[in-house]
This record gives C-alpha cells, structure tokens and sequence, in this order.
C-alpha cells in the first residue's frame, strides 16, 4: 500500500445512482457525483456542470477532491496492488485506462463490480483488472459540511410536449373511437356464449342468423372505427412528433458552441433520436394506458361475475407476472441505457468516418477504422442480445404462468360444467374474456415498465432541453448600424475555473475600417480571442465594446448580422454555389452573389463551371480545391456586406497573387478587417499587427513597405517589396526576440 496509509474496511448498504457522462471530458464530474449520490447528495449531470465547471481537457485527481470538498466530501487518495482493492472503502474513485476516471462499487477476491460513467455498470475478474486501474485510488467519505439533498432538475413532458386546441380535439377524437373498439371487443365473447348455449345446442337456425347479421354489422362499425382511429392517431403522431423535433431542435440551435465541443456528434445525434420513445408513450401509451385500465376493470367485474373463484385465479396469475416483471425493472432500464450508449459510440465513429474518409484512405487505414466500427457494433449487438434474453424469458415465465392458471381455470370449469353451475357457452366466453384480461393487464403493465423506462431517454433529452441557451441570443434585436469600432477593455478568459487564463488583461482597440493581424504562436489565444469578439465564448472578466456599446447591449443576434466570419474549420453545406454564398437565404439576391464572388476572386473559377453558380457542392465530397472552397467561403461572409470582417487563417490555402487580389478589393470595401494568421504575406498587408502570446496581447512594430518590384525575381538580387518585408517580418515573428518579452505588454 502506498501513499495515504492503510486502507479502511468499511462497508454500507446504501444506493448509488448510475450518472452517465454527455460531455467526453467529465468522467470525473460523474465519479464524484455517483459516489455523492450513495451517501445522500443525489443531484444530476446538468447541476453539477453549472457548480463545478470541466474543462475540455477532462480533470484531474486534484480537480476530482477539490469538487469533492465543495460537495462536503473528505477524500484520501491511495496507491494499491490489485489484490488490495477489496479493501478500499467503497465506493471509491479509479483511474482507469490513463485517462478516465471510474467507480469502484464492490470488490472481493475474484471480481470488481464498477459503475462507469461512458459505458455503464461492468464486472471485471481481477486478473482482467490490470489491463486498465493505474494503481490510484480515491477514497471518499462525508464531512461534518456533509448534507444529503436533493438537487436535481428532470424535463418534464410539459415542456417537450406543446398541445393546441386542435391536437387536443384529435386526441379526445381517438379516446372515443378507442373506446367504441372496445365495446365491440368486448361483445364478441358474448356472441359466442349466444351462438352455442342458444342456437346450436337448441339447434335454432333462425336465431343463429340472425345473431351472425347483428354481430357482421357490427363488425363493419368496428372496421369503420378502426379506420378512423388509425387516420387519427396518425395525425397525432406526426403533429406531435413535428412539434417535439421542431421545438427542441430550435432550442439546441440557441446553444453555446462550447456545448457541441464538449460532445459527441453520434452522441448528440442519438439523444435528439430519444424524442421517438417520448412521442410514442404521449401519442398512444397515455391513450392506451387509460382504455386498458378502464377495460380492465370491466372485464374483471365479468369474470368475477360469470365465476369468483375463476376471477380470482385469473388476476392472480396476472398479478404474480406484473410482480415479476416489477423486480426486474432495474435491470430492464440499466440494459435500455447501455443499449442507448453503445447505439451513440456506434453511430459517432461511423459519421466520424465517413467525414475522415479521405484521411482513411490516404492512411490506408480501412481495415482499422473497419476493426473498430465492428467492435462498437458488436457492443450494440451484444446490449440487444442482453435485452432480448431478458424478455424471452420474461415471455417464457407469462406462457408459464398463463397457461399453468389457464389449465387450472378449464378444470375447475368443467368441473362446475358437469354439476350445472356454468354452460359451455359460458365457459367459452369466460376464457374469450380472460384471455382479454390478460392482453389488458400485460399491456397495462408494459406501458407502466415503458414509463418508468421513459427515463432514460428523458435524462438524454435533458442535456439538450434544460441546457442554458447562449446569453443573449433572445434579446430583442438591436436596430442600429455598426460601425465597426471595437474595444476590448481588460478582457480576461480561461475555459475552466481551475485552468491558466488563455487570454489576461487583453487590452485592445481597433478604429473603423482598420486591418489588424494578429499572429503568434499556436495555440496562444488569437481564435479565441476572434470568438469572443463573435460573441461565441464569454469572457472570463472585462467587457468587449462595439462602437463603444457593451456586446451586451447589442445582443449575438445584432452583432453576428452586421459582421462576416472564415474561420479555418469552416465548410460548405450540401446545396449549390449560390446557396452557400448566401447561406441558404430564403430569397437568394444573384447580383449580390455575384459581387460577393467577384470580391472573393472567385467568380472566374465559378464561370468556368458547366453549372456555373448553380454547381452543386457539399461537406462530404467536392471537386472544389482547398483554396476555392476558402474563397466560397469569403464570398458568402461578404455577402452580407457586413461592417466588420472577421478571419482566421481564412486565406491560408491561397496563393500570393491570389491573397493580394483579395486584400486589394477587401480594401476597397472599407470595412474593419481583423485577420488571425502567420504568413508573413497576409501579416505585411496589415495596417497594424498584433502579437498575441502567453495570454496577453502587443502591438509589434512591422518595417516599412518597400515599392514593388515585379521584373525583379523572387528571391534575387535587390528584392523587395512585398517578398522583402515578408523576409523582415519574418525575423520578428520567428525570431528569438519575435514576440517580445510578456512583461513588456503586462504582467
């Protein structure tokens, strides 16, 4: 045993709630809150984002006990062999695989029991074990801080679910015509009692016909009704589901962009999927539920009224199946989630794929990506395999028990037959409605199962629906033009609580119509910095100004309208050239098209076209270079006209003469330019270059533009100009002494 002394023996038998991870960095945010939830604090995912904010990089073993103490959580951290791990206080924290954190639930000599937080409850031999625990450990255990609460904040179907008065009207339409099914189900039993007991053992001809003519026409109500409700709920269905899809995927659009890169597309995909269930369970499982348990009630009021003791038997055996499939409930709903999250990782590495297939194939990695695609399948096959098991034999155990009681029924039946107590046509319809009871009751009951199963894919939901929108971006719409003038006044940002600022004490002002570049090492800040200006990350501390009004004031929605964005993981969406110069505007202006192509010296590449603008592209496949894609991209940020013109390395994959072309006619516009970039061409273009580097910011002095020479080689004697400047600038941004020294721009 290492560090932390020996390990204490302490066992309890409380529950511990199963927290799945959304985000693909907060396994350890979900150890700690499943451990939390075993001594009392029991809250969800969502609450503890908003309290304990993770960064992108995951946390680690201190991050996990600072979040821990603020929960009221005392923890003790230890180093120990395999065969000690039975003695660790449960539950408690691996490290597992290098880079993940699990929950350690129960332990002994042969196997360990964990609760992970992307895939689910696992069992490990404990020579398997090695392959994945480090050898730390974190046990936790409650302070005298300690409170148990309740902090959680469920969706509700409220809110994913909005009925309008004529949904409302079509869903009272399809109780009624439930309900008039049902009348005719439940005479034909009825029919069948008349049929023997009246006609054929007093060998009634007359009455068998007309009996068999009143129940055919009946029979043509009961199929006009079927007709009728099946068009309604059909409505229903699909006006629900439209509403449901429509209302979340507005929302999920409102999201900040940090909540998509803290996720999964698959994962994201497979949660906006979940509605399907829901829709199913507000569309015919609330209906059904209510018909089935009204006719429930009937019908056992039949049975018990044709025979007590056969009714009896009857619920009885209902009931004992009801209770066995009440126990394994939890099971039904662990197996559901793992199905849920192997479905997920299956589906994120196939889109993962198909948009990296040019790097697969380049990589000759096809067999790989294949080997691993087929493992995640396997896994989704593997969770089916589990839930099928579970309900054959839940199958087997209702045909057990059904027809044991159905058996048992018949004999004492027959039995009250011969002593003149029941006549066959009652016997007859006594099982037509048993066997009605049965379906009745079971279909009850998996509605009642499917309900409480609701909540897995309510939970999934959840990270959607109940996630903050980003600030703003409901505020009324500023009417005011922009100018152009932006200041950044000491503008601080970190993704997390607990990391190293990216950006400190940024003080910065760009005038109206000015080029500034900014550039620096990789990774120093200069696309977060443009995202802050875009509104899409929050500063930490201190305030972004446009035109000397707060970016508050003017709201994401007035600011992203007036300014134009390429940035360098920009791509063109599946539709024409137009389409993607306007961004799919409804009414496509073509003259503004076309200048928008003709700034971004792109129009000639267009012409050339056989489709000219109405060439078909996309973010899966293209003909277009890297270079005509970037200029596509330009033209549909100028497009707008915007006042402000925002770029992230948005002209790398051009050629020289090409960038200069563009610089020439951007200038022309007369707009605010504000460039992230490290060639030294795009860099000497500028009016004012900016160094971004250790999270603060200068302005570098640039050497003065020499005239150009164009008959002079690149690269000979006398060169200058353009190619020259690109030589100096290159001494000061790669320099030993190229970005200066932080303390010069601040401390």
């Amino acid at each position: 045993m290492g560090v932390g002394g020996a390990i204490l023996n302490l066992t309890g038998l409380r529950r511990m709630d199963l927290l799945r991870q959304a985000e693909a960095a907060e396994c350890g945010l979900a150890s700690v809150g499943m451990v939390a939830s075993y001594f009392g604090y029991r809250t969800d995912l969502s609450t503890l984002r908003r309290e304990h904010a993770i960064s992108l990089k995951g946390a680690t073993l201190k991050d996990i006990i600072d979040i821990a103490g603020k929960i009221g959580l005392g923890s003790r951290a230890v180093r120990c062999e395999l065969d000690e791990l039975k003695d660790l206080r449960t539950p408690a924290i691996l490290h597992w695989d290098m880079n993940h954190f699990v929950v350690l639930k129960s332990a002994d000599k042969a196997r360990i029991t964990i609760l992970d937080p992307a895939k689910g409850r696992c069992s490990f031999k404990l020579e398997d074990v090695s392959e994945h625990f480090t050898g730390v450990a974190l046990e936790l255990s409650p302070t005298p801080q300690f409170q148990r609460k309740r902090m959680r904040q469920p969706v509700r179907l409220s809110s994913l679910v909005k009925l309008d008065g004529s949904t409302w009207k079509a869903l009272g339409q399809g109780l009624v015509l439930s309900l008039i099914l049902q009348v005719f189900v439940l005479l034909s039993p009825y029919f069948m009692q008349i049929v023997i007991d009246e006609a054929v053992l007093k060998a009634d001809l007359s009455l068998l016909g007309a009996v068999a003519t009143g129940f055919a026409l009946l029979k043509v109500f009961e199929v006009a009704s079927t007709i009728l409700r099946g068009l309604v709920f059909q409505f229903l269905s699909n006006v629900v589901s439209f509403d449901m899809r429509a209302s979340l995927f507005h929302h999920m659009l409102r999201l900040p962009l940090t909540y998509f890169h803290r996720r999964h597309v698959g994962d994201i995909q497979q949660r906006f999927q979940s509605l399907g269930p829901i829709r199913d369970l507000v569309v015919n499982g609330a209906i059904m539920a209510l018909i089935d348990g009204v006719l429930a009630i009937s019908i056992g009021a039949l049975l018990f009224a044709y025979n007590s003791t056969l009714g009896l038997i009857a619920c009885a055996a209902i009931l004992l199946y009801g209770l066995l499939r009440f126990a394994f409930l939890e099971v039904s709903k662990r197996l559901s989630g793992d199905l849920i999250v192997a479905e997920a990782k299956e589906n994120t590495k196939f889109l993962e794929t198909l948009r990296a297939m040019q790097t697969v194939k380049v990589a000759g990695a096809e067999n790989m990506r294949g080997n691993l695609w087929r493992n995640l399948a396997a896994d989704t096959i593997n969770a089916t395999i589990r839930i099928g098991n579970i309900n054959i034999g839940y199958d087997a155990i209702s045909q057990a028990i059904l027809g044991l009681s159905t058996i048992l029924i018949v004999y004492i039946a027959a039995q009250s037959v011969i002593a003149g107590g029941m006549t066959v046509g009652m016997i007859t319809a006594f099982l037509a409605y048993k066997s009605q009871l049965e379906q009745r009751l079971m279909a009850l009951l998996e509605q009642w199962i499917a309900f409480k199963l609701l909540d897995v894919h309510l939970e999934r939901v959840a990270d959607i629906a109940l996630h903050q929108r980003e600030p703003g971006i409901d505020a009324p719409v500023l009417e005011r033009e922009l100018k152009g003038e932006i200041d950044l006044q000491n503008v601080h940002f970190r993704y997390a609580p607990h990391e190293a600022p990216i950006l400190n004490g940024v003080n910065l002002s760009i005038k109206p119509g000015e080029f500034v570049a900014l550039t620096g090492p990789s990774g120093a800040g200069k696309s977060t910095l443009l995202r802050i200006l875009m509104g899409l990350y929050q500063p930490s501390a201190g305030q972004v100004l446009f035109d000397q009004l707060p970016v508050t004031t003017w709201g994401p929605t007035s600011i992203r309208a007036q300014i134009g964005v390429v940035m360098q993981d920009d791509t063109l969406l599946a539709g024409s050239i137009a389409e993607n110069i306007a961004l799919f505007d409804e009414h496509i202006d073509m003259e503004r098209v076309r200048w928008a192509a003709e700034a971004a010296c792109i129009a000639d590449d267009i012409e050339r076209m056989p489709m000219t603008y109405r060439s078909l592209v996309g973010d899966m496949g293209t003909t277009l270079s890297g270079g005509q894609q970037q200029r596509i991209m330009l033209a549909r940020a100028l497009y707008r006209r915007p006042k402000v013109l925002i770029m992230d390395e948005g002209t790398a994959h051009l050629d020289v003469a090409t960038e200069q072309k563009i610089n020439t006619a951007l200038k022309r516009l007369e707009i605010t330019r504000i460039a992230a970039a490290h060639r030294p061409e795009t860099i000497a273009a500028a009016d004012r270059v900016i160094g971004v580097k250790g999270g603060f910011v200068g302005e570098l002095k640039m050497p003065p533009r020499a005239p150009v020479k164009p008959k002079v080689p690149a690269g000979g004697p006398g060169e200058s100009g353009p190619i020259a400047a690109s030589r100096e600038l290159q001494e000061i941004l790669f320099g030993s002494n190229a970005m200066g020294r932080a303390d010069e721009w601040g401390e």
